[in-house]
């Protein structure tokens, strides 16, 4: 879920189906409005996010974000 700076729910972030599958750590919001999310996840609405994933402003998973390896190790 992504808040307002009112603090009411943005309904424009569009996550859907069973998100990140651990917890998250840290959330950077870039200048272009993707999201940077690291933490003990692995999957993101099933697909594989090894302890990294961008999304898009939207909520999406950012395709064009190709995380190779193993990710950072969940620390």
């Amino acid at each position: 879920m992504r808040l307002n700076a009112d603090g009411t729910r943005d309904a424009t972030f569009n996550q859907t189906g069973t998100g990140l599958n651990g917890q998250v750590q840290s959330l950077v919001r870039q200048p272009d409005g993707k999201i940077l999310a690291t933490g003990s996840f692995t999957t993101y609405n099933g697909v594989s996010a090894p302890y990294v994933i961008r999304l898009n402003a939207d909520g999406t998973r950012d395709a064009t974000f190709n995380q190779t390896g193993t990710g950072m190790g969940g620390q």
